[in-house]
């Protein structure tokens, strides 16, 4: 197996990976292939920086006499208008304390003043203490950088009827993925009070409000998630949230960032297979939906690209990718047929064995067939699938698993464990449910999120915002939460973001999980052909999805009776 020599195993085949010559899949039934980035031209020539610090910071006084001697020659030189280098370099030692490792950016680093108007009180801001927008996550590396700000709560832009945190998340990128245009962008009009920014586009795409523009050659992203419609408890309006994403934008301004010289543009390196081959890991081909789970009756989508090499999610095999709302018994592998409706907090349809059946445990069935399900019915926003809605990402869940019973531990201890696909920086708030992975190197700005993870675990794990994980490191269980336990099967639903020109966009990783879990069972799977279309079986949508409307009994209509006096009653 792939991952039993443990982490540093782990470290040198992710190196012999990324390291080594690289190849396309080979094989006449697989095409993946590696993502391809456009390198953006970084222009520093127009950028002056202020020679004082920003406001509402300060310099970290944990320089040497020499180093301080240094800054403030480098003070004076900026000041005097001679030296733009210089004066990065006092602004960088001044942010340093709120955003550690700012000075890595190769590009100008944009964020909101620590206080409004450079600490000038301001009438209407009366109970506001410290900085409106408050930063929770902050990174920068070969390629820009990510910072995610929280709305202070007594700040007079927070919506009245939504309880839950208003959260800004900001990138600024030397380099995008090429991605075909998203389907359902919704262009918005841009608010005159940002007419300064040139090229500004407002648009909404995936549940968030998205403001895009370029400064000195990079791309920059400011976005909210949001809803169109009625504010809620649990729902941001886009109509509240748009002030404040307004509010953010006049509020930026240079905090850092460093000129890196001459810097090599790299493309990812394909990813390649396992040596060997194995019949027990099959898999349907990407784009291709269990028939009739299309939404609106549109296909998948066929994306072959292998985006990272990544560890796969799961803990150990075998695990199955298929879908958690559409099923049928054949999917499972082991002779059953017909249609299965789901029930929120069961096991899966292809588990097997009942409360007590220990021996599920010890002799597992035979390995499912894999399926696409990222372009499924549901109604998620998802900019690549052609109907433009979907799943978002792909369900999985371990093989030979049984939930019931009270031998079922012997079965989940290690089969419901969940570990890092890359070294990565987490991206999440103490109590959620879900973990985002967020990957920054010269050649990759990926987000990986995993769902259904039981909170007060992933907690006791220290997986919150700004936490480093290594690649195959433990981040947390796989459950049936889904805002309560119980709330939906057992099952980890994963999905992968890249950075493209519309800001951080959902892909399809069925082809990087395949690529993964490959390398997982040290073992390449073998494509299964798409059946003629007489032969797929139609699915039925379980009853969780579309319940069946129960007939009412006919009601007959009374006979009105008149009265003595001649009128009715």
């Amino acid at each position: 197996m792939w991952w039993k020599g443990g982490r540093l195993a782990a470290i040198l085949i992710f190196a012999a990976l990324t390291g080594a010559a690289a190849r396309d899949f080979p094989g006449p039934d697989s095409k993946a292939r590696a993502p391809h980035l456009l390198h953006l031209p970084v222009d520093w020539a127009g950028v002056e920086p202020d020679a004082s610090p920003p406001a509402g910071t300060a310099a970290v006084d944990t320089a040497t006499p020499d180093a301080k001697a240094s800054d403030a020659a480098d003070g004076e030189a900026a000041i005097a208008g001679k030296d733009t280098a210089a004066a990065l370099r006092l602004l960088n030692h001044a942010s340093d304390a709120r955003f550690p490792g700012i000075a890595r950016s190769p590009l100008p680093v944009l964020l909101p003043a620590a206080t409004p108007h450079n600490g000038e009180p301001i009438p209407q801001y009366p109970g506001l203490s410290g900085p409106e927008f408050r930063p929770t996550f902050f990174q920068a590396g070969p390629a820009g950088y990510d910072a995610v700000f929280e709305l202070a709560p007594e700040s007079p832009l927070a919506p009245p009827r939504f309880t839950g945190t208003v959260e800004i998340h900001i990138t600024g990128a030397s380099f995008v993925y090429e991605l075909s245009e998203p389907v359902g962008v919704d262009p918005k009009p841009v608010s005159s009070a940002l007419a300064d920014f040139e090229g500004l586009r407002r648009i909404y795409l995936q549940h968030h409000m998205r403001y895009l523009f370029s400064r000195h050659g990079a791309q920059y992203a400011v976005s909210i998630l949001c809803f169109e419609g009625r504010p809620t408890a649990r729902r941001l309006s886009c109509r509240d949230a748009d002030p404040i994403a307004v509010r953010f934008l006049r509020n930026l301004e240079l905090s850092g960032g460093m000129p890196q010289g001459t810097v090599e543009k790299k493309q990812p390196l394909p990813m390649e297979r396992a040596a060997s081959q194995t019949t027990s890991f099959r898999y349907r081909p990407v784009g291709e939906l269990m028939a009739g789970t299309g939404y609106r009756r549109r296909g998948g989508r066929e994306d072959e690209t292998v985006y990272a090499p990544v560890r796969f999610p799961l803990a150990i095999a075998p695990a199955h990718v298929y879908s958690q709302l559409y099923a049928t018994r054949s999917d499972c592998g082991d002779g059953r047929t017909g249609p299965v409706a789901r029930r929120r907090g069961n096991q899966w349809p292809c588990a097997v064995g009942n409360a007590g059946d220990t021996d599920a445990t010890v002799q597992p069935p035979p390995m499912p067939l894999w399926r696409d399900n990222f372009c499924e019915a549901r109604d998620f926003s998802v900019g690549q699938c052609p109907a433009g809605r979907g799943h978002q990402g792909q369900d999985i869940v371990p093989v030979g698993c049984s939930f019931a019973g009270p031998e079922s531990e012997r079965c989940t201890a290690d089969r419901r464990r969940l570990v890092a696909t890359q070294d990565a920086t987490v991206i999440r708030r103490p109590g959620q449910e879900g973990l985002t992975l967020h990957r920054h190197s010269a050649t990759e700005r990926i987000r990986f999120r995993y769902l259904h993870m039981v909170p007060q675990e992933t907690d006791a794990l220290g997986m919150v915002s700004g936490h480093p994980v290594r690649m195959g490191e433990t981040i947390g269980t796989l459950s049936n939460f889904s805002r309560r336990p119980g709330g939906t099967s057992y099952h980890l639903h994963f999905d992968m973001q890249v950075f493209g020109r519309s800001g951080w966009v959902l892909v399809n990783p069925y082809m990087t999980l395949v690529a993964a879990y490959e390398h997982l069972t040290g073992s390449q799977g073998v494509l299964e052909p798409t059946p003629a279309a007489a032969s797929i079986p139609a699915i039925v949508k379980p009853a969780s999805v579309k319940p069946a409307s129960k007939k009412k009994p006919t009601k007959k209509k009374p006979v009105r009776r008149k009265a003595k006096s001649g009128k009715q009653r």
